[in-house]
């Protein structure tokens, strides 16, 4: 668990099914994290256990659930996911819409990425957005990343992402 001023970041759980289902099915979500397929509660329950509690069994770590601490609302997911083609993992964020432009994003990835030098001991750790999503950029600027030299992934296709990273002049991408 991981605390803040205003948020608590927990493990998602079996209980969470039906927050995944509202999270990836929002639509400024998908715009800005992608669409994961999930059409129903049955697909939310699926990749909730393959994708990201399976993700916590391989790593340690992963996508947490956020809380607001006033109300015990879920207002979305931060932590470090750790992608195939990547040497270090990378923070990942997505809100719900009503919860955007609240400055959760900021506390909740701050937090993250002090958890990932401090806890895990991490030296680098990376950030991934699409060229169109401004306001991501904006926030792993924010927490202290810097924008490297767009890469292709191979799990993304031809499409290159913009690279953020703690360190500069680190290789990131498995040959």
């Amino acid at each position: 668990m991981i605390e803040t001023q205003r948020l608590i970041l927990t493990e998602l759980e079996d209980a969470d099914t039906g927050f995944v289902f509202s999270l990836y099915t929002d639509p400024t979500f998908i715009k800005g994290v992608g669409d994961k397929g999930i059409k129903n509660t049955e697909d939310a329950n699926r990749y909730l256990h393959e994708n990201l509690i399976g993700h916590y069994r391989a790593h340690g770590f992963g996508l947490w659930k956020v809380t607001l601490k006033s109300n015990q609302q879920a207002q979305g997911i931060c932590g470090l996911v750790q992608r195939q083609s990547l040497l270090y993992p990378d923070v990942g964020f997505g809100f719900l819409k009503s919860a955007q432009r609240q400055g959760f994003g900021t506390e909740s990835a701050t937090a993250v990425l002090d958890y990932a030098q401090h806890q895990l001991g991490l030296s680098q750790v990376l950030g991934i957005t699409s060229e169109e999503n401004q306001g991501s950029q904006k926030l792993l600027e924010k927490i202290g990343l810097r924008r490297q030299p767009n890469v292709v992934m191979p799990e993304y296709g031809k499409e290159s992402v913009v690279m953020f990273a703690l360190k500069n002049d680190t290789v990131v991408l498995k040959s």
